[in-house]
């Protein structure tokens, strides 16, 4: 699932200022996995949020965020400059 951006997505977005993705994992829900993805589709995993976890990710030079989960989780974006 892309939290931001698509597959569909052929160019690198840049900003002029990297705006920030602050990202929410449900308190009960399951471990997620996220990353980034860049033209061309190579992905780069970044890390894992348990449940209840925040991380703020900046939004630059990239196509797209994701995430996975093993089974099901509600996972909540904002986007801030």
């Amino acid at each position: 699932m892309y939290l931001w951006g698509s597959a569909g997505v052929t160019t690198n977005i840049k900003f002029h200022k990297p705006i920030l993705l602050h990202i929410h994992n449900d308190l009960f829900g399951d471990v997620v996995s996220f990353g980034t993805q860049v033209a061309g589709g190579t992905e780069t995993k970044i890390g894992t949020l348990e449940p209840g976890e925040f991380v703020s990710i900046p939004l630059q030079n990239i196509t797209g965020v994701f995430a996975t989960c093993q089974h099901e989780s509600k996972v909540c974006c904002l986007i801030r400059e």
